[in-house]
């Protein structure tokens, strides 16, 4: 399957101009009940977290999965099954770091 590079060029602009939008809700304070785990913990559990921290986390994890996600078609490589598997494999590593950073680095001491 071939995609016409017009499409390609649309997709990057979109995915470049949408990324700050979405990670900058998080740094204002405007997304925490999309956090998971965030948004069904009780008050005491919630009082445990530091916020910024933890928005900081999800903020840098969309910004850096979308990057990631992104350089094959930025590349010009989208027909490489090998650029997507790494990719892919470097978003799963970003998200187990992030994980571990919000169980740690996020909990007040």
């Amino acid at each position: 399957m071939v995609i016409p590079q017009t499409i390609i060029d649309e997709l990057i602009i979109q995915a470049l101009k949408d990324a700050p939008n979405e990670s900058c809700g998080y740094l204002l304070g405007k997304g925490d009940g999309l956090i998971a785990g965030y948004n069904t913990a009780s008050k005491q559990e919630k009082q445990q977290v530091n916020i910024k921290r933890l928005r900081l986390v999800v903020a840098a994890i969309l910004v850096l999965s979308m990057v990631v996600l992104d350089t094959p078609l930025i590349i010009g490589q989208e027909d490489n099954a090998i650029a997507h598997v790494i990719a892919v494999m470097t978003v799963m590593y970003i998200a187990v770091t992030g994980v571990i950073l919000a169980n740690t680095w996020c909990k007040k001491k």
